[in-house]
């Protein structure tokens, strides 16, 4: 058995100066790979264009704290939390207001009605919402339910007897992006502060069942994490919360060897 993974990890070695070897003389693979008498005859020329290391029980050590090849790409992914199961208005945002008051001569409503909308309302970069008599009134960073009583509590300065309802309309900052590796992709508003990645693909559809060995890649500020399908479907401890603004992209796995030489042909070997 020893002598077997010996005699495996040379071949390994002498597959990848041919690799080598052909890299050199054209940018493709000119034929099948390059024969051992020409990798072997490097060692003899003038001006070799590499070096050729023969691998031996003296120099096995060293050759295996050789730096690793391949992709520089790092698996690592946020710990999950719970977030509160309430909303938080953020610019952006459009605030609808429904405003009641049963007294006549009411400064809001109309003689022949008791209630006056307000639908629409962004909230300004600054964060705040406009309402008449009332001027400008702070609403971000506040749930609904405190926005509401905000202003019902303004409003009652003015209107003792009017009462507020408030709807909330989430807006790109409450939003997140599923990006591709769907049934359908699309900007999806948070409807709390607990919505789940999971909860998010299963919006989208589901990953395509055409991507082979996916994973999922979630953008948050400057840093993008990562995690292979299958292990965020099998643990629910990565089932992280999202913020508004994330963006979450599905794809394949891109990586992969090229396996030529001896095998006698060439081809591309994805990862599983």
């Amino acid at each position: 058995m020893g002598q077997m993974i010996k005699s495996t990890r040379q071949y390994a070695k002498w597959a990848v100066l041919g690799i080598m070897l052909l890299a050199v003389p054209a940018c493709g693979l000119p034929r099948g790979a390059a024969i051992t008498s020409e990798i072997v005859n490097e060692e003899r020329a003038e001006t070799p264009t590499y070096e050729v290391i023969r691998v031996g029980r003296a120099n096995a050590a060293a050759i295996a704290t050789w730096p690793s090849t391949g992709t520089n790409d790092s698996f690592h992914w946020p710990k999950a939390s719970n977030g509160p199961r309430s909303a938080i208005i953020q610019p952006g945002d459009k605030i609808s207001l429904a405003i009641w008051d049963n007294q006549d001569n009411s400064l809001l409503t109309q003689a022949d009605g008791k209630t006056v909308a307000m639908p629409g309302l962004t909230v300004s970069p600054t964060g705040t919402i406009f309402v008449p008599y009332l001027e400008e009134v702070v609403v971000t960073g506040q749930t609904p339910a405190q926005a509401r009583r905000e202003v019902q509590n303004r409003l009652s300065l003015i209107v003792p007897s009017a009462q507020v309802q408030l709807e909330l309309e989430p807006g790109q900052n409450n939003s997140v992006n599923l990006v591709s590796g769907v049934a359908r992709p699309g900007s999806f508003p948070l409807p709390d502060r607990n919505y789940k990645i999971l909860s998010l693909i299963a919006q989208g559809g589901g990953i395509a069942p055409t991507l082979r060995n996916p994973q999922v890649q979630l953008q948050r500020g400057g840093t993008t994490y990562r995690i292979r399908a299958e292990q965020l479907f099998g643990n629910g401890a990565h089932n992280i919360t999202l913020r508004g603004g994330d963006s979450v992209v599905v794809t394949e796995d891109q990586r992969y060897f090229t396996a030529f030489g001896a095998t006698g042909s060439e081809r591309l070997i994805k990862f599983e």
